[in-house]
Order: C-alpha cells, then structure tokens, then sequence
C-alpha cells in the first residue's frame, strides 16, 4: 500500500514538474521598440494590449499601434534590451542561414538533374548508378 502511495506521488509530482517547465516555456517574451528605437519594451507573449496611435515593432518588422499607458509596465532600458536584440538577431540570422543552404541545396539538385538531361540515354543510365 506504502508502496502504492509513493508510486502515486512521485507521478503527481513528475506531472507537476512537466506542468511548469511547459509553463516557463509558454511564458515567452517579445523585445518590442518604439518607432524610433528610443524605447524598448519586453512584453509576454500572452499579454493583450489595447489599441491606440502609439507604433511598437519587432525586430522582423512586425507593427502594432497600441495605446502608450498600456506599455508603462514592460518598458525596459536600452541596456536591458540588449541581450534580447542579440537573441533575436542570432535567431534572424540563423533562418536566413538556413534558408540560403535550402536555395543552395535546391539549386545543385536542379544543376545535377539539367546535367543529367544533357546525357544520352545510356550515359544517363551509367551515372545513375554511380
């Protein structure tokens, strides 16, 4: 029975540990900047700001208009912001990286399939089985 019990919680408390690991991860923030880059706000992914005429954006470019009072809360300094900037650049980097090896990689395919097409039949045939 003793035995059971444990079973029992080390199970309530492994789901628990799953539980909150997924929530730090679900609890993600966005570097945001104002207009100018003069302002910079660190703001959960989950956070529902109100609309108004004040434009912050991401580093990939993506735009809102909310309204200023609703930002007083996640403003940041520059300083702070920083290592968010880095992140992100290093994450935006790392996807044109990858797209560029897919091009590259697209592109040697479609060379070696039109080089194949230039072959006679039997020539084809031959360098297929290399």
């Amino acid at each position: 029975m003793k035995q059971l019990e444990k079973l029992k919680n080390d199970y309530l408390k492994l789901t628990l540990e799953v539980f909150f690991k997924n929530m730090n991860n679900a609890e993600k923030y966005i570097l945001w900047t104002s207009k100018k880059r003069s302002s910079y706000f660190l703001i959960p992914n989950y956070a529902v700001l109100p609309n108004g005429d004040y434009v912050i954006r991401q580093i990939q470019g993506i735009e809102k208009q909310v309204a200023p009072k609703a930002l007083i809360p996640y403003e940041i300094s520059a300083k702070d912001a920083e290592p968010y900037m880095q992140q992100e650049i290093a994450q935006v980097m790392n996807q044109v990286s990858s797209l560029f090896s897919d091009i590259v990689g697209i592109t040697i395919q479609n060379s070696k399939h039109i080089a194949l097409l230039s072959l006679s039949p039997e020539q084809t045939l031959k360098a297929l089985h290399q």
